[in-house]
């Protein structure tokens, strides 16, 4: 989070195990401050279950997490396409279009945009002219284009979130989060690539909501985590097009019967209604203070998605408190 250019330089992902030509890809992608280290008893529950040990190759995703979550998505995206074609190159089977993704907070962010097909929403929101508009910004549109417009990833078979802030966090705007900003770097390489072409394009081309967000150097992740965040409130806009799984975070009451008291849960950072996604096909709240990455009983939950056979979704067989869609019905 604080030091962007040494993480910069390590962003990529990471094969836990050997790569194999005929396994599952099994993604996860660390949050906020984070690393891939969080993932140590999922990693660990994987490989000492041999079903699954035999069936997935374990993918760790690492990143910067100052740069705002669009811009570090756009860059794994790539990274991962590029792994994918590298290995059915070299023959891989069509397990590998089986990639199941967990992401846990700003991760499950960075999840949505591959399973998600953008259009042009996030670009109206930001721009007041479409890229076939501007040519003459064409240099610079090719770098940045991509962290707005976007298709969801044939190769990936689910997503799992982890208390996940769909709809932002308040603790993005609190006295500590906007002392830490103080202190957080962007890295040159995406400063100077949205500030050149800010530059080429004209700040008055900047929609009037993007404009504090885009001045200057562009924000960074705790800026966009914001609950008023026109591109993250933009993405909670967009269909899914695979299945997704959710695990909601709570310090407290594992249940809710209704709007009140549902408003009531939090993991202490990220909200019910925030983390909550309707479209699920399960969702489950375990006990966790924004770490639910250690439950036992979300670990459980991910183990059983995991034994699902490809292309399948299905509510798992696990007892769990009333779901928010058992609420809603």
């Amino acid at each position: 989070l604080f030091n962007a250019e040494l993480a910069d330089n390590k962003l990529g992902i990471y094969s836990v195990t050997p790569l194999q030509k005929n396994k599952q890809p099994l993604l996860m992608i660390h949050g906020l401050n984070s690393s891939p280290l969080i993932w140590y008893e999922l990693t660990m529950a994987v490989l000492q279950d041999e079903e699954l040990k035999q069936r997935y190759q374990i993918w760790h995703a690492f990143y910067p997490s100052g740069p705002p979550p669009f811009y570090n998505s756009m860059r794994l995206r790539k990274k991962l396409d590029e792994l994918h074609h590298m290995l059915k190159a070299e023959g891989g089977s069509g397990v590998l279009d089986q990639m199941l993704v967990v992401g846990h907070s700003m991760g499950g962010i960075i999840s949505k945009t591959l399973v998600q097909n953008t259009g042009y929403l996030l670009w109206d929101i930001s721009f007041t002219e479409r890229p076939e508009q501007i040519g003459y910004a064409q240099k610079e549109l090719d770098k940045i284009q991509d962290i707005f417009i976007f298709k969801a990833r044939p190769y990936i078979d689910k997503v799992v979130f982890m208390d996940t802030p769909h709809g932002g966090s308040e603790s993005s705007e609190s006295v500590l989060a906007k002392v830490a900003s103080w202190f957080i770097n962007l890295p040159k390489n995406f400063t100077l690539i949205l500030s050149n072409f800010i530059l080429k394009l004209g700040p008055d081309k900047v929609t009037l909501p993007m404009r504090e967000y885009l001045s200057g150097g562009g924000p960074h992740s705790v800026q966009v985590l914001s609950p008023r965040h026109p591109l993250l409130q933009g993405l909670n806009k967009l269909e899914y097009q695979r299945p997704v799984y959710s695990i909601i975070g709570s310090d407290g009451a594992l249940s809710c019967k209704d709007e009140k008291s549902c408003s009531q849960i939090s993991d202490g950072v990220v909200p019910f209604f925030s983390a909550h996604q309707a479209k699920a096909v399960q969702e489950i709240i375990v006990p966790s203070s924004h770490n639910s990455y250690q439950s036992p009983h979300a670990i459980a939950f991910l183990l059983q998605v995991l034994r699902q056979p490809a292309g399948e979704a299905k509510i798992c067989l696990l007892y769990t408190s009333p779901s928010p869609r058992d609420v809603e019905e």
